[in-house]
């Protein structure tokens, strides 16, 4: 069984080969993105859940996660050490 693509936004490929690893054993399928564009892309293609690697001093597109969201997207925000006070308990 192939799963629906988890889309992976961030800058430098991180998160997206460790995934990879992790999940396509597992019939898991795992979509770099570099872009909103990218984003947008692989949403249409069907990823149902989003895994943004929020970089030092990043800003989400508010507007966008709102869209994604409401289309029934899963967001997973993922932050470094250095943007621990951001995190929501």
């Amino acid at each position: 069984m192939t799963l629906l693509p988890i889309a992976v936004w961030e800058r430098t490929p991180y998160w997206v080969p460790e995934l990879q690893r992790e999940l396509e054993p597992l019939g898991g399928r795992v979509a770099g993105c570099r872009t909103e564009g990218d984003v947008a892309c692989r949403v249409t293609e069907g990823a149902r859940q989003l895994v943004i690697a929020l970089p030092n001093g990043g800003q989400l597109p508010l507007r966008l996660l709102s869209q994604w969201v409401a289309s029934g997207l899963r967001v997973h925000v993922v932050l470094s050490v250095t943007g621990e006070s951001l995190r929501w308990f």
